[in-house]
């Protein structure tokens, strides 16, 4: 992928489907930074965390992490997915409760069945059906959900959540993937969106959307961190990520941290996009990111509209069932600062067109 192009069949094609949304792929100073690391620590050393694993790269990196969203530490997998597959695992027994958002993201599903406890889906972001259970489950739950929800980009109502969770007794757990590093003043994600920075029990982030490398972490306070590095299976029994890889993830956030107006220019796009869609008559949708889908509902003509805008040289994803309801078909169009206002307006109109055919605006 070069820019907001990618080639298909030796053809350019505009992407919506990067999660690299402050197109940080190509930075000089993450490249730099890896290179730098990979002439000092050599491809990998080939250990697991806790066998000889573990550099001051690795240790500075869990510090900084805790730091920027607010937690007393942190601690890094090798992917995100292991990351809640080993967290959720290692907390949950058998006798405790999983309470579950039903669009929480597959990572989430797997690792609750991992942990063999009892998994009680609620409704998406309905909070009434969430207390009864509650009820029912006072003081030995787990309440699990999506900072910005993957497929539709909205947010759940994360201080009501979190009332909840105090009322109940219950552990509250957010997949923050694709609010960390964008969403909320600072780029704190969903948490500083609610003033719930540290105050969260279990927040997740990864390493490999907007910090554009690969890996996942769990920050919280320093007794489940401890619990995790001590039982969390997909961190024991596993590599170490490579330390050029953690050096780049470090230099991403030093970019972060410097650089808040490229989050304003970010939503600037979104906005952009969000209010052109609904100029040409799309639905409005609840996105709250760069994450902006368009309602198609039938599948087949989801997958028609889709290869259209291929033949007219744009690559964008279909989300269908089991990702989300039968026949409630969406393209999922994620922003980036690689893609110009010249690409978005040619998207837009190309979009307009090829939905125009099937009546869809």
């Amino acid at each position: 992928m070069k820019g907001s192009k990618v080639k298909i069949a030796g053809k350019e094609l505009i992407s919506y489907t990067d999660c690299s949304y402050l197109g940080l792929n190509d930075h000089p100073k993450i490249k730099e930074a890896m290179i730098s690391a990979l002439n000092k620590y050599g491809t990998n050393n080939s250990s697991s965390r806790l066998l000889g694993g573990t550099t001051e790269l690795h240790s500075e990196l869990e510090r900084r992490l805790a730091r920027f969203t607010g937690n007393q530490a942190s601690i890094v997998y090798s992917l995100g997915y292991m990351a809640n597959l080993g967290c959720i695992s290692a907390l949950v027994h058998p006798e405790e409760f999983i309470l579950l958002d039903m669009k929480s993201h597959a990572s989430l599903v797997d690792a609750s069945m991992l942990s063999h406890g009892k998994i009680i889906p609620f409704r998406h972001n309905r909070l009434d059906a969430l207390e009864k259970t509650l009820e029912r489950v006072k003081g030995k739950a787990l309440i699990v959900t999506e900072g910005v929800f993957s497929m539709e980009g909205n947010i759940p109502p994360l201080d009501e959540l979190y009332e909840l969770a105090n009322k109940y007794e219950a552990g509250l757990m957010v997949d923050d993937a694709h609010g960390l590093f964008i969403i909320g003043e600072n780029g704190r994600g969903t948490a500083e969106l609610f003033n719930l920075e540290g105050k969260i029990d279990i927040s997740m982030g990864t390493l490999s959307k907007t910090i554009p490398l690969i890996g996942g972490f769990i920050a919280g306070n320093e007794t489940i961190i401890k619990h995790l590095i001590a039982s969390s299976r997909t961190f024991i029994f596993t590599l170490a990520l490579p330390p050029h890889i953690v050096a780049g993830a470090m230099a991403a956030l030093d970019v972060i941290e410097e650089k808040p107006e490229l989050r304003t220019e970010l939503f600037k796009r979104v906005d952009y996009v969000s209010g052109k869609l609904q100029s040409l008559g799309f639905k409005k949708h609840n996105s709250v990111s760069p994450i902006i889908p368009v309602d198609i509902g039938n599948e087949e003509h989801a997958y028609k509209i889709m290869k259209i805008l291929e033949k007219r040289g744009i690559f964008v994803d279909v989300a269908v069932y089991p990702a989300g309801k039968i026949d409630k078909a969406i393209l999922r169009f994620i922003i980036t600062l690689k893609h110009s206002y010249e690409e978005l307006d040619y998207t837009i109109t190309e979009l307009g067109k090829a939905c125009k055919q099937f009546g869809i605006i």
